[in-house]
């Protein structure tokens, strides 16, 4: 893999289940001919496998897929296309073939100890890239770990981020980042504003607020009822204006009574310490509240958005509220499909469209030939149900193969070296 300009963070991973916080990874189904690991190095074929391209909603049915030095070499119908007689095969008949996640907003809570073991947690489930809205010079070494082969994940990025900022203080953030060539992101500075920030040419915004209140009866979300109307008048601004949204919904979901239960869930024995003190910080305190109305408004600003042609993000806020790395990207996906979108709707946010923000729709994002080889092989189509993704065959990190089985097994290491 060539390397990535410093100022991209390369940390691309993958994810498993968490509905409503579930916890429990799906029962296995799978041929015997799949098999447990195959090196990056080593060439790969999947044989008469349903491909999930992510360029339009539909399934090639009976491809066969040709991977090598961590790209799709070939790609067609399996009558056409012949493996190579050194490719590692794999069985794929009657599974899916759909590219890797990506998580578009997440913060890394780890330390150098154990960074590793935690990023694990994304390719454990589905993850092959993340974007870090913090900023960390241990984030460049990890970086550069990854693209060395010394750890498993594929390009990732970091990017400034404008804060709490005066108006004037946001104008000249903005002008010398114009002058750098950088793309800022972040939240909406509440002394700038929305209209500052579309005319500033702000990247994308993260979250869903600083935007909708004026279109709530009292100017909140969380008590006010939508004038939808209103609403449409600003999809239709940050539209035109070309800026992307993040939509992080599960974050807004969480309240402090829930802490307990999410405390006992399975997954949280494959956290590392370092990430569970964070976890706890002050910081990540928050009331309890009936969030019900919240959840409802949310959701339907999505719909919105998503009609309005406004170009979104999957992102979770992952590192926050006990929303963990990887685990959590199936509770936002499903919260998506909740408020009204299709399932090629909200898996196109994060594979398609993760890869037109980052500029890199030629080698990532869809299942072409060229592309990176970062794939997640069901055992059904998740365009039916997205829920799908969880049932996981395995997954393709820059063309290295790793089952289901070894992810698993790989969990379970990560649990005993925490005393787990």
């Amino acid at each position: 893999m060539s390397r990535i300009p410093r100022r991209w963070l390369l940390l691309a991973l993958c994810c498993a289940g968490w509905p409503g916080f579930a916890g429990e990874r799906p029962a296995l189904r799978w041929a015997s001919a799949v098999p447990r690991e195959v090196a990056a190095s080593s060439p790969v074929a999947f044989l008469n496998v349903n491909v999930v391209p992510m360029d339009a909603q539909r399934v090639l049915e009976r491809h066969t897929v040709v991977v090598r030095d961590g790209r799709i070499a070939d790609l067609g119908p399996a009558e056409t296309v012949e493996a190579p007689a050194d490719a590692e095969p794999i069985d794929a008949e009657g599974f899916y073939l759909m590219p890797g996640l990506a998580d578009m907003h997440t913060h890394f809570g780890s330390d150098d100890a154990d960074w590793e073991k935690d990023l694990f947690l994304f390719v454990a489930n589905g993850v092959t890239t993340v974007r870090e809205m913090w900023g960390s010079v241990r984030y460049l070494r990890w970086r550069d770990a990854i693209a060395a082969g010394d750890a498993i994940g594929p390009p990732g990025s970091m990017w400034p981020a404008p804060a709490w900022t005066a108006l004037d203080v946001y104008e000249a953030i903005m002008a010398e980042a114009g002058v750098q060539g950088i793309k800022v992101v972040g939240h909406i500075p509440p002394r700038a504003g929305l209209l500052n920030v579309l005319a500033a040419g702000q990247y994308s915004i993260e979250h869903l607020y600083g935007f909708p209140e004026p279109a709530f009866s009292t100017g909140s979300l969380v008590t006010g009822v939508l004038d939808e109307s209103r609403l449409k008048e600003l999809a239709a601004l940050i539209r035109d204006a070309g800026v992307w949204i993040t939509p992080t919904l599960a974050v807004g979901l969480v309240s402090l009574d829930q802490v307990p239960a999410m405390l006992r869930r399975p997954e949280m024995r494959y956290v590392s310490p370092s990430l569970k003190r964070w976890l706890a910080h002050p910081l990540q305190r928050y009331p309890n509240r009936d969030l019900s109305l919240y959840e409802a408004n949310s959701k339907l600003v999505l719909k919105v958005l998503e009609d309005r042609g406004v170009k979104l993000l999957l992102g979770v806020d992952s590192g926050f509220r006990y929303l963990l790395p990887g685990f959590s990207i199936h509770d936002e996906l499903r919260l998506r499909v909740e408020a009204g979108l299709t399932p090629y709707q909200a898996l196109r946010m994060a594979t398609v469209n993760a890869a037109e923000f980052l500029g890199a729709q030629e080698h990532a994002g869809a299942i072409a030939v060229g592309q990176r080889a970062d794939l997640i092989l069901l055992q059904a189509s998740p365009l039916e149900d997205v829920w799908n993704v969880n049932q996981r065959v395995g997954v393709m990190v820059g063309g290295r193969w790793l089952s289901e089985t070894r992810l698993r097994e790989t969990l379970e290491e990560v649990a005993r070296s925490y005393g787990n």
